[in-house]
């Protein structure tokens, strides 16, 4: 009787060792395919945090472009002004000299 006894305990034993393995196995499954996802999610998170930064970055280049050239064009006018002026200036000294010279010819 004990020998049946010890016998069903074993069995049952084993048996409540089987289930908690297939549980084990169970609930790995789920941790596993909870991680993925998990995984998965912050994945496409940082994708679209990557690609709103690159959009921002691509954005504030162009403003920084844009007021360079802005930039860059009016010192170009105030170069061609300059140089006009000076064109001008260097026209009347031209003239008046010319104005001298013939004029130190009659004297």
């Amino acid at each position: 009787m004990l020998r049946k006894l010890n016998e069903g305990q074993s069995e049952a034993l084993a048996e409540f060792q089987r289930t908690m393995e297939l549980s084990m196995t169970t609930w790995s499954e789920d941790a596993r395919e909870k991680a993925q996802r998990i995984v998965n999610g912050a994945l496409e998170a940082s994708k679209r945090v990557m690609a709103q930064n690159a959009e921002a970055a691509a954005a504030e280049f162009g403003k920084v472009l844009e007021r360079k050239v802005g930039e860059m064009e009016v010192r170009l006018n105030a170069a061609r002004e300059e140089r006009s002026s000076t064109l001008v200036v260097v026209s009347i000294a031209s003239g008046l000299a010319l104005v001298v010279a013939v004029v130190g010819l009659f004297i």
